[in-house]
């Protein structure tokens, strides 16, 4: 196992649960919701080298407000499109 699957293995049994918990606290999301978010935020750090990163905590949280954000703007553009349509 290379360095880098072994850092995203143990980020990932170290942070999961507590990336899902902020999730559900400060932006209010359902565990349903949270789940998905933070399973999209690891595929999207998947092929990042993580040896560098100082924080994971805060690294983590602003990637998965990214993709939170990235599926409200996905929300209203599709709404808008209905109304439209």
């Amino acid at each position: 196992m290379t360095d880098d699957a072994a850092s995203l293995r143990d980020w990932h049994q170290s942070h999961s649960a507590w990336l899902q918990g902020y999730l559900r606290r400060h932006l209010h999301v359902q565990a349903a919701e949270a789940e998905d978010i933070v399973q999209d935020t690891w595929l999207r750090i998947l092929r990042l080298s993580l040896t560098d990163i100082a924080s994971p905590r805060a690294f983590l949280s602003r990637v998965a407000l990214n993709i939170f954000r990235d599926r409200r703007r996905h929300e209203a553009v599709s709404t808008r499109h209905r109304y439209l349509v």
